[in-house]
């Protein structure tokens, strides 16, 4: 029997709302609008693709402001080709921005990307896993 409460209160919506802190339900991370235009990016890496000129991955970043795109493929996917990537399609064209958004994808979290990213003074932020809409702008 007090299985069962405890199942019905987990449930209710006004027990959950009138409870502590602690038991009401976790919400995911969202990232909001950006004030101005290249101050957010999105970032994400989609592949393998069918290869063309051998080159079967592609690395993108969006602009939340604008929605502008900067993209480009590559054979392979390093921590040395995204680190490129920021510095030529990015930092090069638009300025330094404000931050980053990324999945929690091993290349886009390495040592090389937080090393660029504190060097430019840039925020790395880190979407909420198994969760594509927190990342939805990419």
């Amino acid at each position: 029997m007090t299985t069962d409460c405890e199942e019905f209160a987990s449930k209710c919506y006004k027990c959950q709302r009138h409870s502590n802190i602690i038991n009401s339900p976790i919400d995911l991370l969202t990232t909001g609008a950006a004030p101005y235009p290249f101050m957010r990016w999105a970032m994400d890496i989609v592949g393998p693709l069918p290869p063309s000129n051998h080159k079967k991955y592609l690395i993108f970043m969006t602009d939340y402001f604008t929605k502008w795109v900067e993209a480009e493929a590559y054979s392979s996917i390093h921590d040395d080709e995204v680190k490129k990537f920021i510095w030529n399609n990015i930092i090069y064209r638009h300025g330094v921005p404000y931050e980053i958004v990324t999945d929690n994808g091993s290349n886009l979290t390495s040592g090389q990307i937080e090393e660029i990213c504190d060097k430019w003074r840039i925020r790395l932020c880190k979407s909420t896993p198994r969760y594509p809409q927190g990342n939805g702008q990419a």
